[in-house]
């Protein structure tokens, strides 16, 4: 099971500072009620140089243009599928199981009950939502959201956050803390603030770890490799055709209606030539065709972007082509190396846990203690592959029978459970094969003994 790790470099969000937040007297949260701006993008040709001064900003702390950037890798058909499988480890089909898991040692018995009282949790965080959540921390190493609270006759609530568009967040150095842009002006993300979701995979400085530094020119380059082998095919897909005609004649005449011969003919494939009787009297058309594969430059520069974009999201690319029906395509585990998954779910979990299950505890649960609070938990166990098991209890029956019937003095006691085969408790292997004249009556007799007799 891979539970966050409570020791992860991240941002506070569960300790002291977030008790400002909340009143002593009621319990409850501080409710602010902000506005993000309206978001309107602007069209973006991307060259080399915008890439570049995007990620100059963006290392300082300014997202509004990286932001942008990032959300244009969606529309590049090897970028998005593999940020896909990197979010679908956790979220969606053959992602790992979660489980929220009670805390351990002495707050056991408090934690389960506290699991029971979170009937909110799945309408709460809801898997669209949480695709977000990891989409942005993917790309740009951050997410932010708004946590609107709601008062029942029970207790307070956390209802489904609503995401703050990247654009509108930038790091203030003056100020140490994040900011959102809202309709009213720039707002401080502080530390403990309930009304505020900040998932920070990085830590410190979270914003260098966005993969739209390692992904922003082999976007580019993408683009331009496909803009350019688009015209190159365009332009050798329709080979030139070379006219041959006399020298002597006008442009009116018989070579003019040569020229409008050729123009017409469109995909008919015919072409009337009057013959002389040698090269200064006579038509002819040659089609000109490149010989050169130039074209390999496209094919093979394309290939090396994709291996280096699914190794960077991924970790591998081992399975990216995989056929759709293989087994190994289903898991997540075969999608995203183990470690990629396992940093996203306790980064996730972590999160999930200090910045909704824990304000949610303090405001409703008396004599609360925060150590109390569940842990999101991921399964990331790598299932055993049954075909792969099968195989190799194949390969092992017969080199066991090979053994046996050779009447080789093997220690099956150490040999048996390396090959991952388990003999029931008390019983012995037999010496040799039935077949062969032995007695194999799985008395367990020194094989060296009956060679002897």
């Amino acid at each position: 099971m891979a539970q966050a790790n409570p020791g992860q470099q991240s941002l506070d969000f569960s300790g002291a500072a977030s008790r400002e937040f909340v009143s002593e007297a009621s319990a409850s949260p501080s409710i602010k009620v902000l506005a993000a701006p309206t978001s309107i993008t602007e069209p973006v040709t991307w060259t080399v140089s915008s890439v570049r001064r995007a990620l100059d900003e963006h290392e300082t702390g300014t997202f509004a243009t990286s932001a942008t950037l990032a959300t244009a890798f969606d529309r590049d058909d090897r970028i998005a599928p593999c940020i896909g499988d990197r979010i679908n480890a956790l979220v969606g089909a053959g992602a790992a199981e979660f489980s929220l898991q009670p805390s351990e040692e002495r707050h056991t018995a408090r934690s389960k009950a506290f699991i029971k009282k979170l009937d909110w949790w799945h309408t709460t965080v809801t898997n669209p939502w949480l695709s977000s959540v990891l989409r942005d921390g993917i790309k740009l190493g951050f997410h932010l959201s708004r946590i609107p609270w709601e008062r029942t006759k029970r207790a307070w609530i956390p209802r489904k956050p609503i995401r703050w568009n990247p654009e509108h967040v930038w790091w203030s150095e003056h100020e140490g803390v994040f900011m959102a842009n809202t309709t009213t002006g720039p707002v401080p993300i502080l530390p403990g603030d309930p009304n505020w979701f900040f998932y920070a995979p990085g830590g410190d400085q979270t914003w260098m770890s966005g993969a739209v530094r390692g992904l922003a020119m082999p976007y580019i380059f993408r683009q331009f490799d496909y803009k350019d082998w688009a015209r190159f095919n365009e332009r050798h897909g329709l080979p030139i055709i070379v006219l041959k005609e006399p020298s002597g004649t006008g442009e009116k005449g018989k070579k003019g209606s040569f020229y409008q011969g050729v123009k017409q003919m469109g995909s008919s494939g015919i072409l009337r030539i009057p013959q002389g009787k040698d090269e200064y009297t006579s038509y002819g058309a040659d089609l000109l065709e490149p010989k050169a594969r130039s074209w390999d430059s496209f094919d093979k520069f394309a290939d090396r972007l994709n291996v280096a974009i699914a190794i960077y999201t991924k970790g591998q690319n081992l399975t990216t082509e995989v056929d759709a029906g293989a087994y190994a395509s289903t898991g997540w585990h075969m999608r995203v190396r183990k470690d990629y998954a396992e940093n996203d779910a306790d980064a996730a979990g972590e999160a999930l846990r200090s910045q909704l299950l824990v304000p949610y505890g303090r405001f409703n649960e008396p004599s609360w203690d925060d150590e109390i609070a569940c842990w999101p938990t991921w399964d990331l166990e790598i299932p055993e592959d049954q075909q792969q098991l099968s195989d190799g209890l194949l390969k092992a029956s017969e080199a066991i029978t090979n053994l046996l019937t050779a009447r080789v003095p093997v220690d099956w006691d150490q040999l048996l459970p390396r090959l991952g085969i388990p003999l029931l408790k008390g019983q012995k292997m037999p010496v040799s094969n039935p077949d062969d004249g032995g007695d194999g009556d799985g008395d367990g007799a020194d094989p060296q003994n009956d060679a002897n007799a």
